[in-house]
């Protein structure tokens, strides 16, 4: 063989040396919202040191040690060690950057709002100096840095992601930089594209990483500054020097928003304790900033747990006497909050969990009963006391740092359950006599990837700008430093904070290593004595707060949050942030009737700053309204109406004989003064009946504002339908309803349940509208609650009882729809805060691209929230049950479908992904729809509420009992859980999410047996519901509901009974929509569906609509989706917004099947006059032979319509 020279072979040696560098253009967004769009147009607001440009001089400070540990600190970085702080300022013309140069920026660890913002100040600072300057992102975290994997951002790029959310840029990464090769490999790619410096946003451990990097740099004479910016959502970076780290403005308000609509909720209904875990496993800053927003009844602190050594036993009784003391005012509900990390800082479960982990570590099986023989005996007892579905949770796979995954814990579950074993001793012993029912809510990831607050949009910006400024001079191992933050954005200062400064020694996997050491919760900080000094008051009095969707328009967008203020300000802030307003003139709460509802109207002062703001937005209502008064509106009588089935009207005949087939009513767009009617002096009580949906207080408005004048007398009814049997009962007038314009909720009423459904309550409630003296009665409620009006409009009818009977459509379903109703009040809204959520949650995936998220969504058994979050999303996957129903696809088929997604997404490194469930996809499911079908027999033959999931497997076939076994035990017991209060399952408490990762996980196993899949599948399951239903209406939703609580007054003015308020042309502005009122008996079928007739038979119902397989907006989801099961598409539509341009959007769904009903009439009445016109005498022969074939074939469609 031939030999190379010496100059030859050490050459090949210098090039086996250098880096691999992989340039590749990562995924770019495929789509984008409406509100994204503006965002990345919307100018950040910068401080005037950034804006002045790039001359800026350097004011070196005090040169700084370390936290603590001081020489064993220095040891570790004798070139990094004791270098000033600095700060920036304005400097002169001499002090202007104008070099070129080369940087390059890591995403390290979790996800949180803002990072982009950071990519965007480290580019515009760089290309201010130098337009030939180069900035360079490395791909999906550290290990990019290690192996080369980068890409050049460039303008283009760089604008599509300014004032955006997520990660999803770059991705990124929780690997670390720690060996000796790792370093060496990570200098040696930065050496390879000549870095001048390398900006690291992260969090602690990532900013330790980057000191670390720095010194080996600095050791090895390596140029590129290394400088961190600080981020976590979790709020534990924190110090004198940086005040906050980004992202936790975002995070925390996002699920403020939340707990706040879950708040109202709870006192909407008053029958449910909210258990919420919120995202923070080392200290509990979110849930602290949470419960200054949201004011719950308890929030656990887990450094006060650690502190007072609060063992499981105490924070129960805790939490129990609360309970306890609540009961004994009648409330039974309530709200109470813990961090995810809390279970780590419980004494005796922080020595059971550290020694799982080394217990595991040590390679004994991960089973409960070989890691319970391992445990020493004290650990053992703790471990056998928890429900079997913790220990599934502490043994789960480990984190990057061998931890257990506390997020994955259910501690709120847990502690669910020692509160209810707690109370249920007491009620033993008399102490007790309450009722305990409870929901569960965690919620995390849908809070790291949110567009970013005005906040953090400025936050970040000025941390990016910052690094980038301190590497062009010549600094390293910094951390960007942004204060001032109590002043305008325009005042904040920059500067730099020495990394080595923050740390401290701590054992790491059994040996010493330098951590930034975390900000916990400080329990003699202004924050925590804020809350610690109220959280009594909170406890017992209802003081919920709901602060609102993020603005980014509104007055107070600016604003940041509690905790910052606390810290920046003291006691002062307490002022400001309305913290402890005086209620002592406030009065006690009073329990009205047989449901024990209490009555209470929140006043303005209890009300977060949004909420007031919102009672100043003035309903824009349609033409023919403009008036404001039942006096000003003119109804046309048009022709009676018919039934949607023609087989159906001799059955509806006999039924409805005194409101069967009247007539359709239109209110006209312009009045003639001289028809305007006398004004009445009536009576009108109004019920909320359905289940909470933004915009029901706006009903009631409406009402109240078009009576208002006529000497009326408006009435709210008390505790629902069951209040209204009660006959209880509060006059509205201008103060009440003033401190509740469109306002999120039902707490002004509450409701109770959806009844009025045989003659025994029909009786109840004539007997209630005579002792009332009740000229009218409107029912707000969804499909059910119409179906129910209709039946006692037609008793009153043929009772001759004086009650006018209305309704207005009010549901989050979209099932309360049909082609005279568009939409319900309230789905506008929920649908918004559902697509937000989903949108944050599925970025957060395309980010970190190791999860799939399966989201359950509210909705009972129709799928229109989830077609509609699908269409403003665009997930991977969506399940319709309508479509599930129509092709008869098993539990296995789903399976097969889901699995074979995640396995084409596997094969292109796509191991994340985001599926939507639907609520009613289980009843759907045509083996588990029968099994539940059989279920409910069972309990409706035992007459009993509630029943043990032995009682029910005994009374079941052997199938049904053989098919509840071959599912998972969770599974089981939901699906036997209580019925709700029309005799069918809570399709709310049944986990479908959870039964689909079930499943997939062990077809994913299967295939990767046969080497068919080779991907990793790790699900994060979430449900999205009771956080949507009490909200803030939207604009859309603040206009419908007012405006149908007009027609619904203008209705009972003029004594019409039997109708649904309806307004059409919905897509157009409010002042084009058509408003007018519908008889119930023109929407109901006789379906077979709902046996509650005394004979056994169904009664005809007014059904909720179904998915239209055949509809547009369908047929435009499937477009979408055969893109979205490949490529990201993934869309944000942001929080729901009150001014700007998207203030005024309407659900694709709407714009895409919305149909003007009374338009479409007109025009079809139009079209028959003109032949009648056309065709008269003396008419051609051909244009009349032309006329009559194409009539004929009108009949002949007519007819075979019929016939279906």
């Amino acid at each position: 063989p031939q030999l190379c020279s010496v100059d030859t072979f050490q050459s090949m040696i210098n090039d086996a040396k250098k880096p691999i560098l992989t340039m590749s253009v990562p995924e770019r967004r495929g789509s984008y919202s409406s509100l994204q769009k503006e965002s990345i147009l919307r100018k950040c607001i910068k401080p005037v040191v950034i804006t002045s440009g790039t001359s800026h001089k350097v004011i070196e400070k005090e040169a700084l040690g370390a936290r603590d540990h001081h020489e064993r600190v220095k040891a570790l970085f004798p070139n990094t060690f004791g270098k000033p702080r600095v700060e920036l300022e304005i400097g002169d013309e001499g002090s202007r950057v104008v070099d070129a140069f080369r940087i390059g920026v890591v995403l390290s660890g979790g996800q949180a709002p803002g990072g982009h913002n950071v990519i965007a100040g480290v580019f515009d600072y760089i290309m201010k100096c130098n337009e030939n300057s180069k900035l360079f992102g490395f791909l999906n975290g550290p290990k990019g840095v290690m192996n080369g994997s980068y890409c050049e951002i460039d303008v283009e790029m760089m604008a599509a992601y300014r004032n955006t959310g997520g990660f999803d840029m770059l991705g990124s990464g929780r690997d670390k930089i720690e060996t000796e090769s790792q370093m060496a490999s990570s200098m040696e790619v930065c050496k390879a594209l000549c870095l001048d410096g390398l900006v690291v946003i992260g969090g602690d451990d990532s900013n330790t990483n980057a000191a670390i990097l720095a010194e080996y740099f600095e050791k090895n004479l390596c140029k590129t500054k290394v400088c961190g910016c600080p981020k976590t959502i979790d709020g534990d970076l924190k110090n004198e020097y940086v005040p906050i780290s980004f992202g936790f403005d975002t995070a925390a308000k996002t699920f403020s928003e939340q707990i706040g609509n879950v708040a109202l909720d709870t006192l909407s209904s008053q029958k449910y304790y909210h258990f919420i875990r919120l995202m923070g496993r080392a200290a509990s800053n979110i849930a602290l900033e949470c419960a200054l927003q949201t004011r719950p009844n308890m929030c656990l602190i887990s450094e006060e747990v650690q502190e007072k050594k609060m063992n499981l036993l105490k924070i129960t009784q805790d939490i129990a006497d609360m309970i306890v003391a609540r009961a004994s005012n009648g409330k039974n509900y309530g709200v109470v909050m813990l961090p995810e990390g809390l279970i780590e800082f419980i004494p005796e479960f922080n020595a059971l969990i550290s020694e799982i982990n080394n217990v595991l570590s040590n390679d004994v099986e991960p089973s409960i009963e070989a890691v319970s023989a391992a445990l020493n005996p004290t650990n053992r007892a703790v471990f056998s006391f928890l429900p079997k579905t913790i220990k599934y949770q502490l043994l789960l796979d480990r984190d990057p740092h061998g931890n257990v995954q506390v997020a994955m814990i259910e501690t709120e579950r847990m502690l669910a359950e020692t509160v209810q074993s707690e109370l249920e001793r007491r009620c033993g012993s008399g102490l007790y006599m309450g009722k305990f029912v409870t929901q569960f809510h965690s919620f995390g990831y849908e809070g790291r990837c949110a567009l970013p607050s005005h906040f953090d949009c400025s936050y970040s910006y000025s941390l990016g700008y910052t690094a980038a400024a301190l590497i062009a001079k010549g600094y390293t191992s910094l951390m960007a430093s942004v204060k001032n933050l109590e002043a305008p954005i325009e005042e904040w200062t920059i500067g730099g904070v020495p990394i080595t400064m923050m740390c401290h020694m701590e054992v790491r996997h059994g040996k010493d290593k330098p951590v930034i050491k975390k900000a916990l919760v400080d329990l003699e900080g202004a924050p925590f004595k804020a809350f610690a000094k109220n959280r009594a008051k909170w406890a017992i009095r209802d003081m919920y707060r709901a602060p609102g969707p993020i603005q980014f328009y509104c007055d107070g967008a600016r604003e940041t949050n509690m905790t910052l203020m606390y810290e920046l300000l003291g006691d002062k802030a307490t002022e400001i942030v309305e913290l402890d307003p005086d209620c002592s003139a406030m009065p006690e709460p009073v329990s009205l009737g047989s449901s024990k509802m209490l009555y209470r109207p929140i006043k303005p002062f209890l009300r977060s700053k949004l909420e007031r703001f919102r009672m100043d937005y003035e309903p824009k209502v349609p033409l023919g309204m403009k008036g404001l008064s039942v006096t000003d509106i003119s109804f046309i009588t048009d022709e009676p109406t018919q039934c949607l089935y023609h087989r159906d009207a001799g059955v509806l005949k006999s039924i409805f004989p005194n409101t069967y087939g009247m007539n359709l009513l239109q209110i006209t767009p312009e009045n003639d003064n001289s028809e305007l009617t006398e004004p009445k002096a009536l009576r009108v009580g109004i019920v909320f009946c359905g289940r909470q949906a933004a915009g029901g207080h706006n009903v009631i408005w409406g009402v109240y504002q078009y009576l208002k004048g006529t000497g009326s007398t408006v009435l709210g009814i008390v505790g629902g339908t069951l209040g209204l049997y009660d006959q209880q009962c509060i006059e509205i007038d201008d103060e009440l309803i003033s401190d509740y314009k469109n306002q999120g909720g039902f707490d002004l009423l509450g409701r109770t349940v959806d009844g009025i459904k045989d003659e025994v309550e029909m009786v109840k409630a004539q007997k209630a509208c005579i002792d009332l003296n009740l000229d009218g009665l409107v029912m707000i409620g969804g499909a059910r609650t119409h179906t129910n009006a209709a039946y006692l409009s037609e008793f009153f009818k043929k009772n001759q009882t004086k009650t006018s009977v209305v309704a207005v459509p009010c549901s989050i379903s979209g099932g309360a729809r049909n082609h005279f109703i568009e939409i319900a009040v309230g789905c506008d809204t929920a649908v918004k805060v559902y697509s937000q959520l989903s949108g944050n949650t599925a970025i957060d995936g395309a980010s970190a691209r190791k999860y799939w998220y399966f989201l359950r969504l509210m909705g009972q058994d129709p799928s229109h929230i989830a077609l509609e979050v699908a269409l403003q999303t665009h997930p991977n996957v969506v399940l319709l049950a309508e479509e599930v129903a129509a092709k008869r696809w098993s539990l296995q088929d789903i399976v097969q479908e889901i699995a074979d997604s995640v396995q084409v997404r596997s094969e292109s490194n796509h191991n994340f992904g985001t599926v939507l469930v639907p609520e009613g996809l289980i009843k759907a499911i045509p083996e588990i729809g029968a099994l539940m079908d059989e279920i409910d027999t069972v309990y409706m033959e035992s007459g009993k509420s509630v029943l043990t999931l032995a009682q029910v497997q005994e009374k079941l076939t052997r199938w049904g009992s053989a098919l509840l076994q071959s599912l998972p035990l969770f599974i089981q017991q939901q699906i036997c859980l209580e019925r709700q209060s029309n005799k069918i399952a809570q399709l709310s408490q049944i986990e479908t999410e959870k039964l689909l990762v079930f499943f997939v996980d062990e077809e994913l196993k299967k295939r990767a047996a046969m080497n068919q899949y080779k991907g990793k599948f790790s699900a994060v399951c979430s449900y999205l519901g009771y956080q949507a239903r009490s909200t803030l209406p939207s604009n859309f939703d603040c206009d419908y509901a007012f405006s149908l609580g007009g027609i619904a007054a203008a209705l009972i003015h003029e004594g019409y009974t039997g109708y649904l308020a309806a307004i059409t042309g919905l897509k157009n502005c409010p002042e084009n929509w058509q408003a007018g009122a519908v008889p119930f008996t023109a929407m109901i079928v006789d379906d077979n569906v709902e046996k509650s007739l005394p004979t056994g038979q169904a009664r005809p119902r007014i059904p909720p609509a179904q998915v239209d397989l055949n509809g547009r907006a369908i047929k435009a989801l499937r477009v979408a989706m055969e893109k979205c099961k490949f490529i990201d598409k993934y869309r944000n539509p942001g929080p729901v917004q009150f001014a700007g341009n998207t203030a005024e959007s309407r659900l694709m769904t709407l714009e895409l099947e919305g149909s003007d009903y009374f338009t479409q009439l007109a025009s079809l009445r139009k079209a028959l006059a003109m032949v009648v016109r056309s065709c008269r005498p003396g008419c051609s022969n051909s244009l009349l032979e032309i006329s009559t074939k194409s009539l004929q074939v009108l009949n002949d469609v007519m007819t075979l319509q019929e016939q279906k």
